[in-house]
């Protein structure tokens, strides 16, 4: 969880700017520091500036015992290579972490009780890349296979979810 590089705060303003004529009535971001720091600089070029909420639900997806190495450190490690493969048979046990299903779960709950308290708003949300790719697939009701080809999200790049009852998603 290293501080943001100039070029992401950059970045993260500019995402800001590109959305600054939306009123939001509430922006949610992960505790970790490069995900609030991006919610922050994001926000801070917004006319209307929302309050901002921080919820651990909307955290990178958890490593466990892997938690703070470097992707190098285990890139040959093949339960590594699930994670990037194989996602649908990923589990995280052999190491303490977490699933591909526990991150979309915990990402659709949090984001539900965001929609019953806002359910005609417009919310911001900053996250991690795997986090909200893996969430905006399980909104979309997408399988492993679509999720695979649709790829990653990048980083302080903007996608739209819209929808009416928390059921149907565009």
């Amino acid at each position: 969880d290293s501080p943001l590089l100039p070029e992401a705060i950059e970045n993260a303003e500019k995402a800001g700017r590109f959305l600054t004529d939306v009123d939001f009535d509430l922006a949610v971001s992960s505790p970790q520091k490069r995900a609030l720091s991006t919610a922050k600089h994001a926000i801070s070029q917004l006319k209307k500036q929302p309050p901002l909420e921080i919820d651990g639900d909307l955290r990178e997806m958890g490593f466990g015992d892997w938690d703070g190495d470097l992707v190098a450190d285990h890139i040959h490690d093949p339960e590594m290579i699930k994670i990037y493969k194989d996602p649908e048979n990923y589990t995280g046990d052999k190491f303490n972490g977490e699933s591909y299903y526990e991150v979309m779960e915990r990402g659709k709950n949090y984001l539900r009780t965001v929609f019953e308290r806002f359910p005609k708003g417009n919310i911001l949300v900053v996250a991690h890349s795997l986090t909200i790719s893996s969430v905006i697939g399980a909104l979309l009701g997408d399988d492993f296979d679509t999720m695979l080809k649709r790829g990653m999200v990048d980083n302080t790049s903007v996608s739209i979810v819209e929808t009416p009852d928390f059921k149907d998603f565009s």
